[in-house]
């Protein structure tokens, strides 16, 4: 039985990592080999799939949330990521060996051509690729002229799947409030079983705003 890749596959070069874990774990200028770098492409999607991070909602989000997936504690702008039909994030390559989460950080309201493209209008099981859009801020910021009418276009012009406003509470995620505009209200602590139900400070202007969401 063939151990090493260039026993696997004819064209593997011998100076390339010779198994899976080493060729992940490569930096990127020892890789010379379009090939190789194909299959470390391949591996390192496999194994950010393999972690099953699924946004069914706004419980799921809070948890990344929580754990800095998605926000970090001292963020305070409008923060976009891209989810598959099956409600993944998409992980995409950036700088060096590091993958990221197709998304996109603005300081304003997030407008269509901020966005970046999603990968296609495939779908699964009816669902389409769509946005899940953040504030970390409290959704006070609702009130803010043009807020409310620039988000209900964004969810006319693509598919977004919620809005959702996170106000941090330091470090402590357990007293942290994050706020749904497609479920109506908000919960206050990460944990479920001890989490309180918050509502929104503008409830006339979310009902409005969910209007468009998937």
């Amino acid at each position: 039985m063939a151990n090493n890749l260039s026993e696997i596959i004819e064209s593997w070069p011998s100076d390339h990592p010779q198994n899976l874990v080493d060729l992940v774990n490569a930096d990127r200028e020892d890789i010379s080999s379009q090939q190789a770098w194909d299959l470390r492409h391949q591996a390192v999607t496999l194994l950010h799939s393999s972690e099953k991070h699924v946004v069914m909602g706004p419980g799921d989000a809070f948890k990344l949330i929580s754990n800095s997936y998605f926000l970090k504690p001292w963020d305070k702008a409008w923060k976009s990521f891209a989810l598959s039909p099956m409600r993944q994030p998409i992980v995409i390559p950036g700088e060096g060996n590091r993958w990221r989460y197709l998304s996109k950080g603005t300081r304003l309201i997030p407008r269509v051509d901020d966005l970046p493209p999603l990968p296609g209008n495939r779908t699964a099981k009816g669902k389409p690729y769509a946005w899940l859009v953040i504030f970390g801020g409290n959704p006070d910021i609702l009130d803010k002229d043009g807020v409310a009418r620039g988000l209900t276009t964004l969810s006319k012009r693509v598919p977004v799947i919620d809005f959702l406003f996170y106000e941090s509470a330091g470090i402590d995620v357990k007293v942290a409030t994050l706020w749904s505009v497609k479920a109506g209200v908000g919960q206050k602590g990460s944990v479920l079983s001890t989490a309180e139900q918050v509502s929104f400070p503008n409830p006339n202007i979310v009902d409005s705003l969910g209007e468009f969401l998937l």
